[in-house]
């Protein structure tokens, strides 16, 4: 996570190139035909891991976009104007999607942790793109 925090747009596409580098290396050392194409067993494992490194790469896609949220939030301390009340209100507004969790501030327990990122953590809803 503290990559996240450092540089969440470097910290993704680090996790992002992990992946693909992954997919390719199977690719590469899967058994072949003497065609020269993926086995049946071969192709069979492709998609299932492709199923999986797709849900990973979605799952960093989501800490990207808190992690930006997060440090955005975390940048507000520097405008003397910004009201943190208001935001707070206006984000709890919306379908009650604000709501501290007793489990996952836990989470944080011995790890230094900006408020941002437990605030964007604690919002609802980061898979529904109207929200």
């Amino acid at each position: 996570m503290q990559a996240y925090t450092t540089s969440p747009a470097t910290a993704f596409l680090h996790q992002a190139i992990e992946a693909t580098t992954a997919m390719e290396t199977c690719l590469r050392m899967f058994p072949m035909t003497k065609k020269g194409e993926l086995t049946k067993d071969a192709q069979d494992s492709m998609y299932l891991l492709s199923a999986s490194v797709h849900a990973t790469v979605m799952s960093h896609f989501e800490t990207f976009q808190k992690s930006l949220f997060a440090g955005v939030l975390e940048a507000t301390r520097f405008i003397p104007s910004f009201d943190v009340n208001k935001l707070m209100g206006d984000i709890s507004k919306e379908d009650r999607v604000f709501v501290f969790d007793a489990k996952r501030l836990g989470a944080y327990r011995g790890e230094p942790a900006p408020l941002g990122a437990v605030i964007a953590d604690c919002l609802k809803g980061w898979h529904d793109p109207r929200q």
